[in-house]
């Protein structure tokens, strides 16, 4: 499916470079993608996000991937 396409993107990290970020209480996707500075829409930096880590959770203490381009 769609979701495993994505999912390997994510592990693999070969689509775009990335870093980890650890989640600390009051992140949210909108706060991450804010930090990026990526030029265009907020929504497309939170949507690139969301699918870069194949899934919406978004918990304290969880590592997810940001892109850094």
């Amino acid at each position: 499916g769609h979701g495993d396409v994505e999912h390997a993107i994510a592990v693999t990290g070969a689509a775009e470079d990335v870093r980890t970020h650890v989640v600390v209480p009051g992140d949210t996707w909108w706060s991450l993608a804010g930090e990026l500075d990526r030029p265009g829409d907020i929504r497309d930096a939170v949507d690139s996000i969301i699918e870069l880590n194949g899934s919406e959770d978004l918990r304290a203490g969880q590592r997810v991937v940001l892109p850094l381009g």
